[in-house]
């Protein structure tokens, strides 16, 4: 009883009882419900974390990423990049290919960026509608412009048809990129601001580019 009781407040202990009785069948039981638990809860976090189209990270494991990030950089002499990246001319793709291509769409882009963002402490992440985020640990503003440029040419090679777009035959990207030191304002929402500051310019100048955040 003193065990089951140390495992409802969530110590990680298991039951042991090796004779071969009513009680060590109980705590058998109760070592094995546990563990089904556990793994349940396990995969409802996942879940909660996931985006249910694309299959990458949401905008709440987003946010929680971000949280980290900042907290480091913080504490150490530490940087980091973040992407904001935008489907141009989404609208008029859905309305002239229907939905379901759009969906498709989306799903084809998310694989690439997770391509090419390949690091397991990087995030790849869909912010909402057709945007995506991209968080770049410990990376410079020269290589986050690098990994951006990568992924504007592999998104461009996936030669999808948008006939009805204004800057492109085929489906383009708008990134804006902006990178973060002990120096900068670590507000997470002066970050998103910002970021999306760098991403409208990039729309402002033509679309299908990348611009960098200038204060």
């Amino acid at each position: 009883n003193h065990n089951v009781q140390q495992k409802i407040n969530g110590e990680n202990i298991i039951l042991k009882d090796n004779r071969n009785d009513e009680i060590s069948r109980i705590a058998y039981s109760i070592n094995y419900f546990s563990q089904k638990v556990y793994e349940q809860n396990k995969q409802l976090e996942e879940l909660s974390l996931s985006d249910s189209l694309t299959n990458i990270a949401n905008r709440r494991a987003f946010d929680i990423k971000l949280h980290n990030e900042i907290n480091l950089i913080k504490r150490n002499d530490y940087i980091m990049s973040v992407l904001l990246i935008d489907v141009d001319y989404f609208k008029l793709y859905n309305d002239t290919y229907g939905h379901q291509k759009g969906d498709e769409c989306l799903q084809k882009i998310s694989k690439t960026l997770k391509k090419v963002i390949k690091r397991e402490l990087d995030l790849v992440a869909r912010y909402g509608g057709e945007e995506f985020v991209c968080i770049l640990s410990n990376c410079n503003s020269k290589n986050a412009q690098k990994t951006a440029n990568k992924i504007l040419t592999k998104i461009q090679a996936l030669k999808i048809p948008h006939n009805t777009s204004k800057c492109s035959n085929y489906i383009s990207i708008s990134i804006g990129v902006m990178t973060l030191s002990k120096n900068s304002d670590l507000n997470s929402k002066s970050i998103i601001e910002n970021t999306d500051t760098a991403l409208y310019k990039a729309k402002q100048n033509g679309r299908n580019q990348v611009t960098v955040y200038s204060p």
